[in-house]
């Protein structure tokens, strides 16, 4: 069984201490302080916001078809009406995890 490890910010807390040591003896995890946390993978991060902006070129391409669908603008379809929803909620999804991992790079636009 493989560790995990798990980096802490606070591990001396008391509750801390105590949480992690109960998850340490039940799951083999190994803690270590935010300070050791590796550097993030810069080609990781190219290709995520490569992957940004397909997500929004995509979104906008299901927005507008759901749009000329719900004014009318082409002949209704409830199965492609339901599908354009679908795919536009599961793209926003992604692109808002896309957007949490590049934001938590320091100096991001979440962790400034």
């Amino acid at each position: 069984m493989q560790n995990l490890t798990v980096y802490c910010s606070q591990p001396a807390s008391p509750q801390m201490a105590t949480f992690l040591l109960a998850v340490q003896n039940a799951h083999g995890v190994v803690i270590r302080p935010v300070s050791e946390l590796p550097a993030p993978d810069p080609l990781r991060r190219q290709q995520l916001r490569v992957e940004r902006t397909g997500l929004l070129e995509a979104i906008a391409v299901a927005a507008h078809d759901l749009d000329r669908l719900v004014y009318g603008e082409v002949q209704p379809d409830a199965g492609r009406e339901n599908g354009l929803r679908f795919e536009l909620e599961a793209l926003k999804r992604r692109l808002s995890g896309v957007n949490t991992v590049l934001g938590t790079e320091k100096g991001g636009t979440d962790n400034a």
